[in-house]
C-alpha cells in the first residue's frame, strides 16, 4: 500500500465502511489500525469485548486475515479457507525450552481450515525445522509413532498400584514398569527418555529401575508409602491413599505435607493457589491492571488479600499464584468483580480443583489429629464447591432457580438467608424479583434440597479409666420440610482435644 498498491483485503468500500465502525469500538489502540486494513489479531490478552468484535468481523469475512496464538485450538469457532502454522514449537516456562506442540493440537489448528459449510476445500502449511519434518509427515500419512507419556506421571501411577497392593515391593514394581509401553518405548526410543542412544538392552533396564528406585525412594521420604529396614517390601500409607483417592499430583501432595502445624484458613488457601493441578494458569500483562484494584479492595468485600512481608495490601499482583489467589478471593464474595471469559473460566477451575484438594487436606489433617486445620479444611472445601463464603450476604445462590439477579433483589428486601426466605411471601417474592406467579413457589419448594435441621446435644461423664471422659452425642432432626429431598447429605463432626466446642459441618 505503501507503494501504491490497493489492499488486497479490502473488497468493496461496504466493507471499509464496516470496518472503519468497528474499529470506533476497538479499545486496543493497535488494533484500531489493523482492521481498516481488513487484518487483526486473536490472544488471550485481549479484552472479552475485543476477542468479540475481531471473532465476528472475522466470520462475516470483512477481516480477511487473523494472526493468533494457539488459542486457535482451544475450542474458538474461527473457521477459515487457510491455516499457516508458522511454528511448531512453544516455549514451556517450567522446564525453561522450547518444545514441540503436542500433535492433538496441531491437528487441532489444523481443523480449522475447510470446514463446512464455510468453504468446500481447505489448505494448512505446517512451517517447522528440518529434522521434525517427518513428525508432520507422518501425521499426514497417519503412521505418526506414538510415545509414552507415563515417565511425567510416573509417582502417581506407582502409588496407585502399591495402595491397591498390586504392587508390594521393588521387584514387582520393576515387573509392573517392564509390562508398560514407557519400557516398549525406552527401548525403541532411547533419546527421547534421557537414555543415551546406541545402549545395550541391560542398560536400558538398568536405567529404568534406577528410575523405579528413585521413585520409591522420593514417596518413602514423604510418607507416602513404607519400606522395611532393607527398602525391599513396600506398604501404603495414609497421605498415599489420600492422594491416589483425590486424584492429586505428588508435588500438591507435599504442599499439604508440608503445611505448618497451625494452619489458617488462608493458609489452606494459600496452599491450594501453589497446587500442580491449576499451575497452567497463567497471569496475562492486560489482566494486572484489574487484579490489582480487585485487591485494593476499597468496598472491604474481599475476606483475604495479597499482601506483602509488612503485612501491607500489595499494590501490584506479579505472579501467577498472586493471581489465583485474588480470583479465588473475588469469586467467593458471591458477586465477583471479573468480567472477562478468559479469567472467569479460570476462576471456574480453581473452584473445582480446590474443593477437591481441600476436601484431601481435611482427611489429611484429620489423619494427623490436627482439628483445627481439618476444620477450616472442610469449610473452605465447602465454600469452593458452591462459590461463596459461608458468610457471603447471597448465601440464597446455592438454591436452583436464584441467579445473581434475584439473590441481589432478595437481599435488597432483607432476604438473606434460608431462614428469612421459608417465612417470605411468594406474591412479594414475585413482586421484588418482578418474575410472574408461580415463580415464588418454587423458590420456596426448592428449600426442601437442603440438608434438614439438626440439633445437636452432647453429655459429658467422667470416666475413672485413663482418666478420660466419655462423651454421648445426639443428634435431633428439627423438622421435616414438607417434601423430602431424595438427594443424600453428608456431615463431618469436628470436635477439639480438651475444649468443649464441637462443629457440625453439612455438605
Amino acid at each position: 500500500m505503501t507503494f501504491g498498491y490497493s489492499n488486497p483485503f479490502i473488497k468493496s468500500r461496504e466493507q471499509q465502511e464496516r470496518l472503519r465502525e468497528a474499529s470506533l469500538s476497538c479499545s486496543d489502540k493497535q488494533m484500531q489500525s489493523y482492521i481498516l486494513c481488513g487484518v487483526g489479531y486473536h490472544n488471550g490478552g485481549l479484552s472479552l469485548k475485543d476477542r468479540n468484535l475481531i471473532e465476528g468481523l472475522f466470520l462475516n469475512g470483512d477481516v480477511q486475515v487473523l494472526c493468533t496464538t494457539n488459542t486457535l485450538a482451544h475450542g474458538i469457532n474461527l473457521p477459515a479457507h487457510t491455516v499457516v502454522i508458522k511454528s511448531t514449537q512453544h516455549f514451556n516456562k517450567e522446564k525453561g525450552l522450547y518444545m514441540e506442540y503436542d500433535r492433538s493440537m496441531i491437528l487441532q489448528m489444523s481443523g480449522r481450515a475447510g470446514r463446512p459449510p464455510f468453504e468446500d476445500t481447505g489448505m494448512v502449511i505446517i512451517m517447522t525445522r528440518r529434522e521434525t519434518v517427518h513428525l508432520y509427515e507422518n501425521l499426514l500419512n497417519g503412521c505418526e509413532m506414538v510415545e509414552s507419556q507415563l515417565l511425567s506421571c510416573l509417582t502417581e501411577h506407582l502409588t496407585a498400584e502399591i495402595v491397591q497392593l498390586t504392587i508390594s515391593d521393588i521387584t514387582k514394581a520393576i515387573e509392573w514398569m517392564k509390562c508398560s509401553y514407557l519400557y516398549v518405548r525406552m527401548k525403541k526410543n532411547p533419546g527421547n527418555y534421557a537414555v543415551k542412544k546406541g545402549i545395550r538392552r541391560e542398560q536400558v533396564e538398568k536405567h529404568m529401575q534406577e528410575i523405579c528406585v528413585q521413585n520409591v525412594n522420593e514417596l518413602s521420604c514423604h510418607q507416602m508409602i513404607q519400606t522395611d529396614q532393607d527398602g525391599f517390601a513396600l506398604k501404603p500409607q495414609e497421605p498415599g491413599r489420600l492422594m491416589t483417592k483425590y486424584y492429586l499430583k505428588f508435588n500438591t501432595m507435599k504442599h499439604i505435607i508440608q503445611a505448618p502445624s497451625s494452619c489458617s484458613l488462608e493458609e489452606v488457601l494459600q496452599i491450594i493457589c501453589h497446587a500442580e493441578e491449576i499451575a497452567w494458569i497463567q497471569l496475562r500483562r492486560n489482566e494486572k491492571k484489574l487484579l490489582n484494584d480487585i485487591n485494593g479492595d476499597k468496598d472491604g468485600r474481599l475476606r483475604f488479600h495479597v499482601t506483602d512481608d509488612k503485612g501491607k495490601r500489595k499494590k501490584r499482583i506479579q505472579t501467577r499464584e498472586e493471581k489465583i489467589f485474588v480470583l479465588a478471593n473475588d469469586c467467593l464474595t458471591g458477586d465477583p468483580l471479573v468480567p472477562d471469559l478468559s479469567m472467569t473460566q479460570d476462576a471456574n477451575s480453581i473452584c473445582s480443583n480446590g474443593a477437591r484438594i481441600a476436601k484431601c487436606m481435611k482427611e489429611y489433617f484429620i489423619y494427623k489429629k490436627n482439628y483445627r486445620e481439618a476444620l477450616n479444611s472442610s469449610l473452605l472445601a465447602k465454600s469452593l464447591y458452591q462459590k461463596l463464603w459461608d458468610d457471603s450476604p447471597y448465601l440464597l445462590k446455592q438454591l436452583p432457580g436464584i441467579g445473581m439477579v434475584t439473590a441481589k433483589a432478595l437481599h435488597s428486601m432483607g432476604i438473606k438467608s434460608f431462614e428469612t426466605l421459608a417465612e417470605a411471601d411468594p406474591r412479594r417474592i414475585e413482586l421484588v424479583t418482578g418474575r410472574k406467579f408461580p415463580f415464588g413457589n418454587h423458590i420456596k419448594e426448592s428449600l426442601t434440597s437442603l440438608p434438614p435441621k439438626v440439633d445437636i446435644k452432647i453429655e459429658v461423664s467422667e470416666c475413672h479409666r485413663q482418666g478420660k471422659s466419655k462423651l454421648a452425642v445426639t443428634l435431633t432432626r428439627l423438622s421435616s420440610q414438607g417434601v423430602q429431598s431424595t438427594k443424600r447429605h453428608y456431615a463431618d463432626m469436628v470436635g477439639y482435644p480438651n475444649v468443649s466446642s464441637y462443629y457440625l459441618i453439612s455438605h
